[in-house]
């Protein structure tokens, strides 16, 4: 993993989307909790980001471990990864734009620290170590609601399993993705779950994207993580590719799962641990010749659902967004849609006009649920 170090420096950490100058960020052996309360490895540079060596760049690369990750069940979930460029010529900032696919609007300035993130698109530099806080709404109300069995059957999948807010990992990937193919000084972000039967179409319907080799990966390119499950292969994980060495990705869909920068070889190591041998590792390479993905958008309630079911709706769970909802198949136990509920709400990515960092924009009820590590 690299060795511990214990040294005192000062750089330009981006947490939450912002840059802030840390004086005296203490990185430390894993075991000594540092001035700041975090550890820190360093690694090597020539390993994780051959590219910007190769520009004449000495890049400090670090496995930063927030004191909010150390309860990870998995080691390899611990940590955030952190990139410092530092000052750079006009020719090395150029070719660094270029290198990540020319996405970001963060201007040249002789006296600025850069890091990676400074270089990525604006989709990752507005969540990169961030969290997102979940919410969910109970359905077991409409248990006690007296009405014929049609109805009852219509609202089952609501009372079973209520409304949940959260975001995952390839609901992540696809607004990635999709923030590539858009000019625009507002990205329209979805933040939504793709259900998974839909995410698994999605990452291997030709229409969008093709298969390609691990041996060729390039920047924009998705690690695709599925189960081998009897004759099915259904996904389980997204990360949006960097690198060969490094990857974006939000870790799950709980409270502390961050979105960051990780070795793509932590997340292989992962899978393998959890799915035993059933893991299958894929890669898919998306173009501008292809389609791009399409966006989630929230259901019709007054066509969805029946009058009367929606009634009850709106009676027994005021609280419920009820035009802002999405519906979608989990695969249930043996197989299956279990047909899930979830609420889905569009924000944009705009440009901080100070930082020319990319930036979340939108209803502040909806911005709170981001928390910065």
């Amino acid at each position: 993993m690299g060795k511990p170090i214990n040294l005192v420096l000062t750089a330009a950490l981006s947490f939450g989307g912002v840059t802030a100058l840390l004086p005296t960020f203490s990185f430390a052996a894993p075991t000594q909790k540092s001035q700041t309360g975090m550890n820190g490895f360093q690694l090597d540079a020539n390993a994780v980001v051959p590219e910007i060596v190769a520009l004449g760049i000495q890049p400090q690369v670090y496995k930063v471990m927030p004191p909010r990750l150390k309860e990870q069940s998995y080691v390899e979930d611990q940590y955030v990864l952190h990139i410092i460029l530092g000052h750079l010529t006009v020719d090395q900032f150029t070719e660094l734009k270029s290198l990540y696919g020319a996405h970001s609007s963060i201007q040249y300035d002789a006296k600025k620290n850069y890091n990676l993130i400074d270089f990525l698109p604006r989709a990752i530099q507005a969540t990169v170590n961030k969290t997102f806080t979940q919410t969910a709404i109970s359905g077991f109300p409409l248990g006690a609601v007296e009405t014929s069995e049609d109805i009852k059957g219509e609202l089952w999948p609501l009372e079973k399993n209520g409304v949940g807010f959260f975001t995952n990992c390839w609901g992540t990937t696809i607004e990635v993705l999709r923030s590539l193919r858009s000019d625009d000084v507002a990205i329209p972000y979805t933040l939504s779950w793709p259900s998974r039967e839909t995410a698994d179409e999605y990452f291997k319907d030709d229409t969008y994207s093709s298969k390609t080799k691990e041996s060729a990966l390039q920047f924009g390119d998705v690690l695709v993580v599925s189960l081998k499950s009897g004759s099915d292969v259904v996904i389980q994980h997204t990360a949006f590719i960097i690198n060969k060495s490094v990857v974006f990705e939000k870790t799950d869909t709980m409270d502390d799962d961050p979105y960051r920068l990780s070795l793509r070889a932590d997340v292989l190591s992962k899978y393998k641990q959890i799915f035993e041998g059933d893991e299958v590792f894929k890669y898919r390479h998306f173009s501008s010749d292809k389609e791009i993905l399409p966006s989630q958008d929230a259901l019709n309630p007054n066509t969805f659902f029946t009058p009367e079911a929606l009634k009850i709706l709106l009676q027994t769970l005021p609280e419920i967004p009820i035009n802002n909802l999405s519906m979608g198949c989990e695969i249930g136990f043996g197989g299956g849609c279990d047909l899930t509920t979830t609420e889905i709400h569009v924000i944009n990515v705009i440009t901080n006009p100070r930082t020319g960092l990319g930036t979340l924009n939108g209803d502040p009820k909806v911005l709170k649920h981001f928390r910065p590590l």
